[in-house]
This record gives structure tokens, C-alpha cells and sequence, in this order.
């Protein structure tokens, strides 16, 4: 199977599994609970609560958004990494909000975890474009900014979330998908030096 079919079907997977979830009605099985993890021993919901959504407004532009960026992934990466954003995006979400978000005591979405594969994909494709992916890169951690100066109204998405918008998510996803890059680039010198040494 050639790569970039394999990589499609990746995405079309994750968007899958994002939308049963949702349907299916797993949000009070797996929404990040900071009760339920620090009290009960659920520590499962630190990365499950990125995969499950508050409304169906919520899941459809969190989905949307992740095509939009699978299409930048589907030309320059491997399923592989695909697979490690996956994993330890969510991961780095749930567990930034878990230590330095006290105020955070419930969320739920992919959006912190697309803004790591966002950053992610810029990063990737800079190569392609310097000067254009360098603006859209700085542009992404500008609005990051944004969101954390006093300027921001967390409750612009409160009539399609019916809740308040965690934009700490975004920038811990955003970190999260900056640390994988250096971790893949890493994983792709070591081979590389291998197969020179070879």
C-alpha cells in the first residue's frame, strides 16, 4: 500500500473514532475529571478527555479542523508518526492541565491536541515553503498569545460548547506537537547515522 494512502486512512481513522465516540455517548466515561483522577484513581481521563466532546458543534469543527491539517500530514509524514502525535499529544494536554491548570477541573476536545498537530505540520513543512510556513508557524503562537492576554473572551464558543473555551489546552497541544517533532527528528538522525554506519 503506498504510503500516502496508508497515512489517509490513518487520519480517516482518527476522525472515525473521534466521531463514534462521540455519538456512542462515552463524554462522562472519559472527560479529563480532576475529581475523578486525583480522588478516584482514573487516571486513564488524562488522555481520554482529549477524544470526547461536549456537543456536536464541538466534535464537527474539532474534526474538521484535524482534516484540514491531515492534509498537510498526508504528503510529508509516515503513519509512525502520525501514531506518535496520537499518543503523547493528548498525553501532554491532559497532563499540562493536570499540573499547572488547577482551575481546570473537567474538559474535553481534540482542540488542544489539533493545535499540536498543527505546529507539528508547519514544522514539517517548512522545508517546502521557509518563508510562507515561518509566518503561518509564528502567526499559530501569536494567536496562542492572544488567547492568554486579557483581550481574549473565553465564553465566545459558550452557545456551540456550553462551556467556557480552555485555550491552556491549545497551548500545551501546540508545546506537545513542537516536543514530538524534536523527538521524531531525533528517531530520524539516530536512523540515518545507522544506516550510514551500515
Amino acid at each position: 500500500m503506498p504510503e500516502k494512502v496508508a497515512v489517509l486512512l490513518f487520519w480517516m481513522a482518527v476522525a472515525a473514532v473521534l466521531l463514534l465516540l462521540h455519538f456512542w455517548g462515552a463524554l462522562p466515561y472519559l472527560e479529563f475529571n480532576r475529581a475523578l483522577i486525583l480522588e478516584h484513581g482514573q487516571w486513564w481521563r488524562i488522555w481520554t478527555g482529549n477524544w470526547v466532546h461536549l456537543s456536536n458543534a464541538h466534535v464537527l469543527m474539532d474534526t474538521a479542523f484535524m482534516a484540514l491539517v491531515a492534509l498537510f500530514l498526508v504528503n510529508r509524514t509516515q503513519v509512525w508518526e502520525g501514531l506518535v502525535l496520537v499518543l503523547l499529544v493528548p498525553l501532554g494536554v491532559g497532563l499540562g492541565l493536570l499540573f499547572f491548570v488547577p482551575s481546570v477541573g473537567r474538559y474535553a476536545g481534540f482542540s488542544g491536541v489539533d493545535q499540536g498537530l498543527l505546529s507539528y505540520a508547519l514544522i514539517r513543512s517548512w522545508s517546502h515553503d521557509r518563508l510562507l510556513f515561518s509566518v503561518f508557524l509564528v502567526a499559530q503562537f501569536l494567536r496562542l498569545g492572544y488567547e492568554h492576554s486579557p483581550f481574549y473572551n473565553p465564553y465566545y464558543m459558550y452557545h456551540a460548547l456550553h462551556a467556557v473555551v480552555a485555550y491552556q489546552a491549545h497551548t500545551f497541544g501546540a508545546l506537545a506537537g513542537v516536543c514530538c517533532w524534536l523527538a521524531v527528528l531525533r528517531v530520524r538522525s539516530d536512523k540515518s547515522c545507522a544506516e550510514a554506519a551500515g
